[in-house]
C-alpha cells in the first residue's frame, strides 16, 4: 500500500476543525516533509492519543432523566422512588436526590467539603477557578461573580468545551460536595454536576484501555491528575451502577501508570523534578483516601512512591528545593511532601519534609540518578553546603527544556549558578527564551542550542540506565555526559562532551571539561547564569567573580583553552537578542547576569574552567591546570598565596 500525506496546509485547516488542542501535532507535518511517511502516521497516533486530557464532540446531554437511568437501585434501594421521579422527570426530583446524599451516613465527605470563605477585597472573578467563584457567590452574592460561576459550570456542562484538568481534580469534588450542604447552586445544575464527574471517569475509563494510551504525549504528573479525579468520584458516589467497575479499573491504572513512569532511580519518565514533587503530593492524596475509605491498593505501588522519595530527597539543594530543571516552578520540598511522613517511616523524608528540623538526612552526600541521568554532587547536608546538579541525562516526557550538560550551583547559603526557569505557559518572550539552551548553563556551537524537541519520542525517556561515568568518595566526584545533537539547525556533526569534577576538601571547587569533537571550525560560547539577586559580576584576568558584599563569592575562571582564543562577554537585562534574564518564580522576569565564554578554532578542542565558591568575600584569584607533567594538579592563587591540589590517579587529565 502506497502512504500519501495531505500538504502542511491541509494539515493546518484539518487543526482548524478540531475543538481539542493536540500537543506535538506540528511534528508530523515535519516528518512529512522528510518524506518519512510511517514516521509521520505513528506521530499523529500518538500525538491524537494524547488528547485524553479533553473530551472529544459527542450528542451526550446532561439531564436529570439519566441520572436517574445511571442510579443502582439494586445495592441501593432506598434510592428505588428517587431513581423513578428522575428517569421520569418529576418536579422534585433533584431536591430529593440532593436530600438523600445530605442524609447519608457513608461516605464520610467531610473533607471534601468547604464553608464559604468571604474573597479580599477587590476580588476580581477573570480567571479564577470555580471553586473560588463559589466562595465569592455565596458570600457576597455579586451578580458579576454568579454570571461568571455560570459561565464555568457551562463549560462543565458543555461536551464541546474543554474543561482544564485543575478545575476536575482540585475544585469539581469540593464545589459539589460544599454547594450541597451551603447551597449557591440550584438543584438541577448541581445533579448535572454531579453527573459530569460520572461521564469524566467514564472518560477517563475508556481512554485507560487504549492499546497504546498517551505515553508518549503527556506528560506523568497530568496522568496522575486525571486519576486523582476519577478516584474521587468513585468514592463520593458510591450510588452508581458503574461505580465498583470504575473504582477497581482506577486503582488498576495507577497501578500501570505507576509501573510505567517511575524509573528505578525514582525518577519519573518527565524528568521534571517541580512535576514530580506535584505527583507525590498526589500520592499523598491517594494513600489519605485509601486511609479514610478503606482501599485496597498494590504494594508495588507503595514501593515505587518510596523510590520517588529517595530521588527527590537525594536531588534537593541546600534550601530544601530541587533543581529548577524544565517546569520546575512547584519545588519546594515540605510543600508537597509534608502528609508522607503518615505514611512512610523515612528518616530522611522527616528531615526533608520539617526542613532539617526532625529526622535524620541520608546517610550519604552526592548521588547519581542513573535512568534519567541527574547527578547531585554536594559537600554534606548543612544549610551552607556546597553543591551541584548536574543534568547529563534525558529529554524527558514532558515539560521539557533544551538544557542537557546544565547545571545548578549553590554554596554557602545562596544560589549562585542557576537555570533560568520557567515563566508560563504562555507566548510571553520571557517563556519562549527560557526552555531555549540559551537560557541554561550549557555550551552552544555557531550560537546554535540544543533541539531534542525535533528528535524521535522514543528517545525522550527510558527505563534503561544511561552509560554516563560517575564515581564518589570522601574527596572527588566524577561525572561526565555528552551531546551530539540535534541543534537548532545544520552545525554538522558535532559533540560536546562535559565532564564535572568535584574537590569537597579544602578549597571546594568544581573543575569543568568541555571536549568539542568534529571536523571542521567552529565558534563554541559556554554559558553561566548567576542569580537575579546578584547585583556585581565583575570581570577579572581569566574569567569574572561575584561581588556580594560581606561574600560569599563565586569566580568561575578560565583554566585552559585549546584551539583558539576565548573572549568573556557579561550581558544582563537585554532584548534582541533576549539576554541575561532568568525567572525566579512565575510571571515574573527579573533580569541576571550571563557571562560568555566565546572563541572559534578548528575541532577538536578543550576547555577547562574552575568554577571557586568562597565563603567571604573572595580576594584576587587565578588557576592554573598542569596536565602536562607527571604530577597532574590544579594550582589557585587566591590572595597572593598559591594551593596545588594534586589530581587523583583516577581521573584522567
Amino acid at each position: 500500500m502506497i502512504h500519501t500525506m495531505p500538504a502542511p496546509s491541509i494539515w493546518e485547516r484539518y487543526s482548524q476543525l478540531l475543538t481539542v488542542r493536540i500537543s506535538g501535532i506540528e511534528r508530523v507535518g515535519e516528518l512529512a516533509e522528510q518524506g518519512r511517511i510511517e514516521d509521520a502516521r505513528d506521530h499523529l497516533i500518538s500525538s491524537a492519543r494524547g488528547a485524553w486530557q479533553y473530551r472529544w464532540p459527542t450528542g451526550r446531554t446532561y439531564t436529570l432523566r439519566r441520572l436517574g437511568e445511571e442510579l443502582d437501585t439494586e445495592r441501593f434501594q432506598a434510592l428505588a422512588p428517587i431513581a423513578r421521579m428522575l428517569t421520569d422527570e418529576e418536579p422534585g426530583g433533584a431536591a430529593a436526590f440532593l436530600d438523600y446524599l445530605r442524609r447519608r451516613a457513608a461516605p464520610n465527605v467531610a473533607s471534601f467539603v468547604g464553608a464559604p470563605v468571604a474573597p479580599a477585597a477587590g476580588f476580581n472573578p477573570q480567571g479564577q477557578y470555580s471553586v473560588a467563584l463559589w466562595n465569592a457567590v455565596v458570600t457576597t452574592g455579586d451578580p458579576a461573580v454568579k454570571a461568571a460561576l455560570d459561565q464555568r459550570i457551562a463549560q462543565y456542562l458543555d461536551p464541546h468545551l474543554v474543561i482544564t484538568w485543575h478545575e476536575t481534580d482540585g475544585c469539581w469534588p469540593q464545589l459539589v460536595m460544599s454547594s450541597l450542604f451551603h447551597g449557591g447552586i440550584d438543584d438541577a445544575t448541581l445533579c448535572k454536576l454531579i453527573l459530569f464527574g460520572l461521564d469524566h471517569a467514564e472518560q477517563c475509563n475508556v481512554t485507560s484501555h487504549l492499546s497504546e494510551p498517551a505515553q508518549t504525549s503527556i506528560g506523568g504528573n497530568h496522568l496522575f491528575a486525571w486519576i486523582s479525579a476519577w478516584l474521587k468520584f468513585t468514592i463520593l458516589f458510591p450510588e452508581f451502577r458503574r461505580t465498583p467497575a470504575l473504582q477497581h479499573s482506577v486503582i488498576a491504572r495507577l497501578d500501570d501508570e505507576t509501573s510505567k513512569q517511575v524509573m528505578p532511580d525514582g525518577s519519573m519518565i518527565e524528568g521534571c523534578p517541580g512535576y514530580q514533587n506535584c505527583c507525590l503530593y498526589g500520592a499523598s492524596e491517594f494513600l489519605r483516601l485509601a486511609a479514610e475509605h478503606g482501599l485496597q491498593y498494590p504494594g508495588r505501588v507503595r514501593a515505587a512512591w518510596a523510590r520517588m522519595i529517595r530521588h527527590v530527597v537525594g536531588l534537593m539543594r541546600p534550601d530544601f528545593c530541587v533543581p529548577f530543571f524544565g517546569d520546575s516552578h512547584d519545588r519546594y520540598v515540605p510543600q508537597y511532601l509534608w502528609q508522607l511522613p503518615r505514611f512512610y517511616d523515612m528518616s530522611e523524608l522527616d528531615w526533608a519534609v520539617s526542613g532539617g528540623k526532625k529526622g535524620r538526612p541520608p546517610a550519604y552526600t552526592s548521588c547519581a540518578a542513573t535512568s534519567i541521568g541527574y547527578y547531585t554532587m554536594r559537600s554534606g547536608w548543612e544549610r551552607d553546603a556546597v553543591y551541584m546538579c548536574f543534568d547529563g541525562g534525558r529529554f524527558g516526557q514532558g515539560h521539557q527544556h533544551e538544557d542537557k550538560l546544565g547545571f545548578e550551583l549553590c554554596a554557602f547559603g545562596r544560589p549562585f549558578l542557576v537555570d533560568a526557569g520557567d515563566h508560563s505557559y504562555s507566548e510571553h518572550w520571557m517563556r519562549e527564551w527560557v526552555v531555549l539552551a540559551q537560557a541554561h548553563n550549557t555550551v552552544l556551537i555557531d550560537g546554535a542550542g540544543q533541539c531534542r524537541w525535533r528528535e524521535d519520542r522514543d528517545k525522550w525517556y527510558s527505563h534503561v540506565p544511561l552509560k554516563n561515568p560517575w564515581t564518589t568518595g570522601p574527596v572527588w566526584d566524577v561525572t561526565e555526559a555528552d551531546f551530539a545533537g540535534p541543534y537548532e539547525r545544520d552545525i554538522g556533526d558535532v559533540k560536546v562532551r562535559r565532564r564535572v569534577v568535584f574537590h569537597k576538601g579544602a578549597p571546594p571547587f568544581f573543575w569543568i571539561t568541555d571536549w568539542i569533537e568534529g571536523t571542521r571550525t567552529h565558534e563554541v560560547t559556554e554559558l553561566f547564569h548567576f542569580a537575579h539577586d546578584i547585583g556585581v559580576v565583575e570581570e577579572i584576568p581569566g574569567g569574572v567573580r561575584t561581588r556580594i558584599p560581606g561574600g560569599p563569592d563565586l569566580a568561575v575562571l578560565l583554566m585552559a583553552a585549546q584551539g583558539g582564543g576565548v573572549s568573556v562577554e557579561r550581558h544582563c537585562g537585554e532584548r534582541n537578542p533576549t539576554r541575561g534574564w532568568v525567572s525566579p518564580e512565575l510571571y515574573r522576569e527579573e533580569p541576571a547576569w550571563e557571562v560568555h565564554f566565546t572563541g572559534a578554532g578548528a575541532t577538536p578542542m578543550r576547555r577547562d574552567f574552575l568554577l571557586l565558591p568562597w565563603r567571604a568575600t573572595l580576594p584576587d584569584v587565578s588557576a592554573r591546570l598542569n596536565i602536562g607533567g607527571g604530577s597532574p594538579a590544579i594550582t589557585l592563587t587566591i590572595g597572593g598565596r598559591d594551593t596545588t591540589i594534586a589530581l587523583p590517579s583516577h581521573i584522567k587529565p
